[in-house]
């Protein structure tokens, strides 16, 4: 008996399952339609090209990336206030670019951890582009959009000096 990864929460179950167990996902329709589409575009099976089961995603650095905006107005702060002292005010907006480092950091770890997991992420295109990154992301793993808004939202408060 083999075991294969629920498509909705990334659980195990057996390929003979009715259902997923843990969250009632219809494995028996999911085996009818693999069935119906068992070779690639090389013509070999899908066990021949050892696909990757993609698995449950943690979205706790894609939060992280969506508050990236404040973090990195505190960070910004933090920095020039530790070099500069009482005059860190005159000096804040040398630092612009602790936001812009610390956002493409995250969606590259983010990237490279839905590498690991087994999605393709070449759809998304280039992860330094975070608000696109984060609504295809949203869209390729069927999340709602709140991340990508929050940080639409954040980014628009920054820009404006509104924090």
């Amino acid at each position: 008996m083999a075991l294969i990864f629920c498509p909705e929460c990334g659980n195990q179950v057996s390929e003979h399952a009715l259902q997923c167990g843990n969250c009632s996902f219809p494995i028996a329709s999911l085996k009818n339609i693999q069935s119906t589409n068992t070779t690639g575009a090389s013509g070999l099976t899908n066990h021949q090209n050892k696909v990757v089961q993609p698995q449950k995603v943690n979205n706790t650095i894609v939060w992280f990336l969506a508050f990236a905006p404040l973090i990195g107005t505190f960070l910004q702060g933090f920095i020039t206030g530790a070099i500069y002292g009482d005059d860190w005010y005159y000096y804040y907006d040398k630092f612009w670019l602790v936001t812009v480092v610390l956002n493409v950091i995250l969606s590259s770890i983010d990237e490279s951890k839905l590498n690991a997991l087994g999605y393709d992420t070449d759809e998304l295109g280039s992860n330094w582009l975070v608000p696109i990154y984060l609504y295809r992301r949203a869209k390729m793993l069927g999340h709602d959009q709140a991340y990508f808004w929050v940080w639409i939202v954040l980014f628009t408060l920054d820009f404006f000096s509104l924090l």
